[in-house]
């Protein structure tokens, strides 16, 4: 948050709304091929309406993430992963690995997602 702060802080920002143009974005203008910034190996296309943070650099419009609520759920040094379609990805605090429901603990032992 901090460096999303100081980059914006200096550079002209905008929220916009993903379109289906492919990687586009419609907000006080319309931006085409919208580059994004996320850690490496990290790939993400925001599902249609998503409000979007961007900022101009270098004069390209440069995508910062979705505008998301906070996740109450999630402990200190806890990742999630999600997707529209409701595929989860979650690592956890404890050193288990989550997906989709069933967790798999640090030792290996697989635990069945609760039913309800």
């Amino acid at each position: 948050m901090w460096l999303a702060k100081k980059i914006t802080a200096r550079r002209s920002r905008e929220i916009g709304a993903a379109t289906e143009e492919e990687t586009g974005l419609v907000g006080e203008c319309e931006y085409r091929e919208l580059s994004s910034c996320s850690p490496y190996g990290l790939w993400w296309q925001a599902p249609l309406g998503q409000e979007i943070l961007t900022v101009n650099y270098g004069g390209a419009c440069l995508g910062l993430g979705v505008v998301a609520p906070r996740q109450r759920q999630l402990l200190p040094g806890e990742v999630c992963l999600y997707s529209q379609g409701g595929a989860l990805l979650w690592l956890r605090q404890d050193g288990s690995v989550e997906i989709n429901g069933l967790r798999i603990t640090k030792e290996g032992e697989v635990v069945p997602p609760k039913r309800e």
